[in-house]
């Protein structure tokens, strides 16, 4: 027998009476690798879950390994409205959402659009997780464990019973008392076993993730949000480096270079939906780096230790960066294929780039 027969029989035989449309452990495994790029875009599925709910602040908190600075678990801790009772399951489920508009953009009011935000981007850091929430008819905090291992051994996609939580981790009731003491209602979610996280130590998250939550959302921190990651609240910084009630814009250090601001026009574009079709105006930002803008003394070029936060921003970023009802969502380095002409972004010491709100 082939090899590859030989290897199908012995599973045929395995599954005989399973007819499920999803296999349990392969599923899991694979969507492990849901395509985040850094933990922090995962982080920003759960930040734009607690927006959404109205929170006025969001704080990231961190429960190292014993004897080391390596986090073994991440919490998002907000003040948002919370979740209904029973509403748990439909929040941890991929593809669970009150508010699908995959195919109905027009009526998209949210940054959701399948449901996979929350269990997705989870399980693309840790191998359990859990939610807790608590609304105002609610006395106690609710909540739900997903842990693949356990759905695993148990060969079932079946998520266990909400219940009521007779206390929460240490470390993030330690948070609760210190930042939410005058809030009753919010919504929690902790990574318990982190294996797959892009930055290792606290201060590698402290160093890397501030400065991308502060120019992710830089719109919403300007308006008011307060995100606090480890320990530090972060300021909105605005990429283009020309919002004076941003960070770095009239100076970055002793560095005083500033950017050049362009014209902000509108470019208008057909959206379909329902079979209704409208024109949507996104607006453009642009605006030019002079020569060592992103160096720390403003003298030398940018390169090793004297580039500062503005080179980290501008050498990540280098292409047309997309906002949406806010928030960043991507950076296109590349003019795709089927465009007319070809062209690639190249960062130089005069770089010219364009920022896209949708």
């Amino acid at each position: 027998m082939h090899p590859e027969l030989k290897a199908q029989t012995v599973i045929a035989e395995k599954n005989k009476n399973d007819r499920s449309f999803i296999d349990p452990a392969n599923f899991y495994e694979s969507e492990r690798n849901s395509g985040y790029k850094n933990t922090g875009n995962a982080l920003y599925e759960i930040i734009d879950n607690a927006y959404e709910a109205n929170a006025s602040k969001i704080f990231i908190a961190a429960k190292n390994k014993e004897g080391t600075n390596q986090p073994e678990s991440l919490a998002v801790i907000d003040n948002g409205t919370g979740m209904p009772k029973d509403f748990l399951h439909t929040a941890c489920k991929i593809g669970g959402t009150h508010r699908p508009s995959a195919n109905t953009p027009l009526k998209r009011k949210g940054y959701g659009r399948f449901g996979h935000g929350l269990p997705k981007s989870s399980i693309s850091q840790t191998r359990s997780f859990s939610v807790f929430t608590k609304n105002e008819e609610d006395n106690k905090w609710r909540t739900i464990t997903v842990d693949i291992d356990e759905l695993i051994k148990l060969n079932t996609t079946q998520l266990p019973l909400e219940k009521e939580a007779n206390s929460l981790p240490d470390f993030v009731q330690e948070c609760l008392d210190e930042n939410f003491s005058e809030d009753k209602t919010g919504t929690i979610v902790v990574w318990n076993k982190c294996d797959r996280m892009t930055w290792k130590t606290d201060e590698a998250i402290r160093n890397n993730l501030g400065w991308r939550v502060s120019m992710s959302y830089w719109r919403n921190l300007k308006n008011g949000l307060i995100i606090n990651v480890l320990g530090n609240q972060v300021k909105p910084i605005d990429p283009l480096f020309i919002d004076s009630s941003c960070e770095h814009v009239e100076s970055c250090g002793p560095n005083n270079t500033k950017a050049i601001e362009y014209e902000t026009w509108q470019w208008p574009f057909k959206v379909s939906s329902e079979g209704e079709e409208k024109t949507i105006n996104a607006e453009v930002r642009m605006s030019r780096f002079p020569p060592r803008f992103g160096s720390k003394d403003g003298q030398n070029p940018p390169v090793g230790r004297n580039s500062s936060i503005r080179q980290k921003i501008l050498r990540e970023h280098n292409g047309l960066l997309f906002y949406r009802q806010g928030r960043f969502i991507d950076c296109m380095r590349h003019i795709p294929s089927e465009a007319k002409k070809s062209r690639v972004f190249q960062l130089i010491n005069n770089t010219l780039t364009c920022l896209l709100k949708l």
